[in-house]
């Protein structure tokens, strides 16, 4: 492996976008924003549910596990990264 596929798969995935006229980009970004909010909309109530049961679980307030830990968690791959390499 050169580290040329990647690039290639990238050249690929620009030219099929050059090749797109703009009304069908935009038919294909508000796909994809749909798609993304379908999917927030049917996640997002059973993870409010999980982290209430959570902080009741461990006796801690809700507003905390949700405003501290779980942004902490969904970024801890970064703060890792950040730790290992500053």
């Amino acid at each position: 492996m050169d580290g040329q596929e990647g690039s290639w798969a990238d050249d690929a995935e620009e030219e099929e976008f050059n090749e797109l006229t703009d009304g069908q980009l935009k038919i294909r970004a508000l796909g994809l924003l749909l798609i993304g909010t379908l999917v927030v909309t049917i996640f997002a109530d059973p993870m409010v549910d999980t982290i209430n049961v959570f902080a009741k679980s461990i006796n801690v307030k809700p507003f905390f596990i949700s405003c501290v830990v779980t942004p902490i968690a969904s970024n801890a791959s970064e703060i890792i990264a950040g730790f290992l390499f500053a």
